[in-house]
C-alpha cells in the first residue's frame, strides 16, 4: 500500500515514486489518496488492452475484490489506432468474460488518441470507486497509466497488478 500524495508534477515524464514502483515491482500495489475510513468498491474499473492475459491468478485478485465487495466490474479498452479489437483481443475478451462469469461485469470500448482522457471520460460518466491497472514494463499503455497516478484530477484508489 502506497500513498499518492506528494506526487511530483514538475516533471511530466518521470512521475512520482508510486509511478516508478508500479513500473518496477512484480507484486500488487495499492495506491490511495485521502479515503474515508469505511470504503467499499461498489464499481471497479479495470483498464485492459485484452492482450497476453494468460496469467489467470492475476485476474483472480480482481475477481476476489469484486466478489468481496459485491462490485460491478467495468472492463475498459481504449483504442488509439481506430481499430477497436483485433482477433487476439476478441479471444482474450471472451476468456476474460469466462473468468468473471460470476461477477456483474460489462465491456466498454473507447476510440481515443489520449488514453488518460478516455479513462477520465469513463470515470466521469460511470463514477467507479477503484481503478485497476495491469502495467507491463515496456509498453506505451503501461507508461501512460503510470503517469495517470500523478494526475490530481483522477482521485481514485488504484490497484496495480503486474502482468
Amino acid at each position: 500500500v502506497m500513498g499518492k500524495k506528494g506526487a511530483n508534477h514538475t516533471n511530466k515524464y518521470y512521475g512520482s515514486n508510486a509511478a516508478q514502483v508500479i513500473q518496477t515491482i512484480d507484486l500488487p500495489v495499492f495506491l490511495i489518496s485521502d479515503l474515508p475510513a469505511d470504503i467499499s468498491f461498489r464499481k471497479i474499473l479495470f483498464i485492459t488492452d485484452f492482450k497476453d492475459l494468460e496469467k489467470e491468478d492475476k485476474l483472480d485478485l480482481i475477481r476476489d475484490i469484486a466478489l468481496e465487495n459485491d462490485s460491478e466490474l467495468h472492463l475498459l479498452h481504449i483504442s488509439e489506432d481506430g481499430k477497436i479489437f483485433d482477433k487476439e483481443e476478441v479471444i482474450e475478451m471472451r476468456e476474460m468474460h469466462d473468468t468473471f462469469s460470476d461477477i456483474n461485469h460489462a465491456n466498454f470500448a473507447l476510440e481515443q488518441k489520449d488514453i488518460i482522457g478516455g479513462i477520465k471520460e469513463h470515470v466521469k460518466v460511470h463514477n467507479p470507486s477503484l481503478l485497476v491497472i495491469m502495467p507491463r514494463r515496456i509498453t506505451r499503455l503501461s507508461s501512460t497509466l503510470s503517469q495517470a497516478i500523478v494526475d490530481t484530477d483522477l482521485n481514485l484508489p488504484i490497484f496495480s497488478i503486474h502482468a
